[in-house]
C-alpha cells in the first residue's frame, strides 16, 4: 500500500541512527534533509508540487582494514506510521520517492539504501536523492501559513557490515527512534472571475420604460478568503452607470445585488463582500433600466463595459 502524506515546505529534525559494530569499529548514522515547498498558489482542481532533498548516510571506520557497508532506511509496513501531532482540519497529503528509481518510499517498495566500501580508519557520506510531492486540493487548503508537526512512528535502519563484498540488500533490521518533523507551508491567495453578459434587449417605448435584466458573475477564491466584489462602469461617472451608442447619446442604468433590486451593486460601500470556498460560487447580477419622460436617446445599439474588480 502507497501510504499519502500532506504539506508544503518541511523540515525533519535529524535523526542518528546507531548500527551494530563490526569488530567494534564502525558506526553509522542517516540524517534527513528540508524539504521547501515554496509557496503554493492553488487554481487548479487538483495539481502537485514537488521539492528536492536527500537521505544523507555517514560512516566512521576505525578499523584497520576496509569495510563494505550496506545501509536501508524503512519505513513501517503500516498506513499510519506518519501521524500528525497538531491540531489541523485539513488534510495534507504527501508522497515521498527514490529520485533514482523514482518508486515511492513506501511498504512494498525498496528502501532509501546504499551499498558502499569505507576504507580504513576513513569516514564515508553519501547523499541519496529524494523526491517529495505534495497533492494540492484548492477545496481542502486554506489561504495563509501551515504549521504542522509531524511523527515518523517507527522507521528501522536495516543494515550490513563485512570486510568482504556482498549482494546488494540488507538482511539486518535495527529499530529505530519516532522521527518528528516540522511542517511549515504557506498557501498564497488567488482569485479568478468570469462574467456573463447583461442584455436589456429591444427598448420600445422611450416615455418612462423599465427595462430589466439578469446576469451571473462566477468566482472561485482560495478557500477561507474573504473577497470583495466592486462594479464600475467605463462610460459612466460617480453618479452611476451609463450606455451610450458611440455618441454623446447615454441610456442610465444600474446594477443590483438582489431581485428585488434595492441593494445596489457597485463601488466602495456598495461592493459585495463573501469568502471563498475553492469552488466556483455564482453571484446573480440585476439590471435595470429607468428612463424617465424627459430621455430621448436616439436609436442604435447602446453598450457599455463593466469592470469588475476583486479585492482580497
Amino acid at each position: 500500500m502507497i501510504s499519502f502524506y500532506s504539506l508544503r515546505f518541511f523540515r525533519l529534525l535529524i535523526v542518528i541512527f546507531s548500527l551494530p559494530v563490526y569488530g567494534g569499529n564502525i558506526t553509522c548514522k542517516a540524517e534527513i534533509s528540508d524539504f521547501d515547498f515554496g509557496n503554493i498558489v492553488t487554481g487548479q482542481p487538483l495539481s502537485k508540487q514537488s521539492a528536492y532533498g536527500y537521505v544523507k548516510f555517514s560512516c566512521t571506520n576505525r578499523d584497520i582494514i576496509p569495510l563494505y557497508v550496506g545501509l536501508c532506511l524503512n519505513r513501517t509496513p503500516s498506513s499510519k506510521d506518519l501521524t500528525i501531532d497538531s491540531l489541523s482540519d485539513k488534510d495534507y497529503s504527501i508522497i515521498f520517492r527514490d529520485r533514482a528509481t523514482g518508486l515511492p518510499w513506501s511498504e512494498g517498495n525498496p528502501p532509501i539504501h546504499i551499498s558502499r566500501i569505507v576504507n580504513a580508519r576513513t569516514d564515508m557520506t553519501e547523499k541519496i536523492p529524494v523526491s517529495a510531492e505534495m497533492l494540492i486540493d484548492p477545496i481542502t487548503l486554506s489561504a495563509g501559513p501551515v504549521n504542522l508537526r509531524f511523527t515518523l512512528q517507527s522507521p528501522s535502519l536495516s543494515w550490513y557490515a563485512s570486510s568482504v563484498p556482498f549482494s546488494d540488500s540488507c538482511t539486518e533490521s535495527l529499530p529505530a527512534d519516532q522521527i518528528s518533523f516540522n511542517v511549515r507551508a504557506n498557501v498564497t491567495k488567488r482569485c479568478d472571475v468570469t462574467a456573463d453578459s447583461l442584455d436589456f434587449g429591444k427598448i420600445i417605448d422611450m416615455s418612462g420604460s423599465k427595462k430589466f435584466s439578469q446576469s451571473t458573475i462566477n468566482i472561485k477564491c482560495t478557500n477561507e478568503t474573504i473577497y470583495s466584489v466592486s462594479l464600475r462602469s467605463l462610460n459612466g461617472s460617480s453618479t452611476g452607470f451609463m450606455m451610450n451608442n458611440g455618441t454623446n447619446n447615454k441610456i442610465p442604468y444600474a446594477l443590483f445585488k438582489d431581485s428585488a433590486q434595492k441593494e445596489r451593486w457597485a463601488e466602495g460601500l456598495n461592493a459585495k463582500i463573501d469568502r471563498g470556498t475553492g469552488k466556483w460560487q455564482q453571484h446573480q447580477l440585476y439590471g435595470q433600466v429607468n428612463l424617465s419622460p424627459s430621455d430621448e436617446p436616439s436609436s442604435g445599439d447602446y453598450t457599455d463595459t463593466v469592470i469588475i474588480s476583486i479585492n482580497y
